[in-house]
């Protein structure tokens, strides 16, 4: 996850020029709740969030309908041990955890249970991208389908 200010408009070209990650997906717009999809060493899918704030929560976005996980303000960042692995995590994190989860966030929900865009309790839905702005929305990168075909691409392009 990255703070929307650190967003600059060479960062999928960065990405794409990365020799370890590739670059599959983007969704939203980056002053409307921006989304990639990327593929480490070619096999391990990520999704990369930024988050916006205003004086009160902060928020990630989701597909499709433009969908708003709201948390409490997240504005900085610390640094945690998970089981011996140095994560970066919200210094509020038990915050965040809660406005996700609820306060039953400690029992475990059976992941075949759990559906990304029902499950959450701080999510909203705040409208539907218009067609206008769908191709401008949602750009497919052709850097990760030119590898898992074999073909290399010095330059890989957007897809629309």
């Amino acid at each position: 996850m990255f703070f929307i200010e650190e967003y600059y408009n060479k960062f999928p070209e960065d990405v794409m020029n990365s020799s370890f990650i590739k670059l599959s997906l983007r969704f939203n717009r980056p002053e409307d709740l921006l989304e990639y999809k990327v593929y480490i060493e070619n096999s391990i899918p990520m999704d990369i969030f930024f988050l916006y704030h205003d004086q009160n929560s902060s928020w990630i976005g989701g597909l499709s309908y433009m969908t708003k996980f709201i948390y409490p303000l997240i504005n900085r960042i610390c640094a945690t041990d998970l089981l011996g692995y140095l994560m970066y995590v919200p210094c509020n994190a038990l915050d965040v955890i809660m406005s996700d989860h609820g306060k039953r966030w400690s029992v475990p929900l059976h992941s075949s249970k759990y559906v990304w865009n029902k499950t959450p309790l701080n999510k909203k839905v705040v409208g539907i991208v218009p067609p206008e702005q769908r191709a401008e929305s949602f750009i497919k990168y052709d850097s990760v389908r030119k590898i898992l075909i074999g073909k290399n691409s010095s330059n890989p392009q957007p897809v629309r």
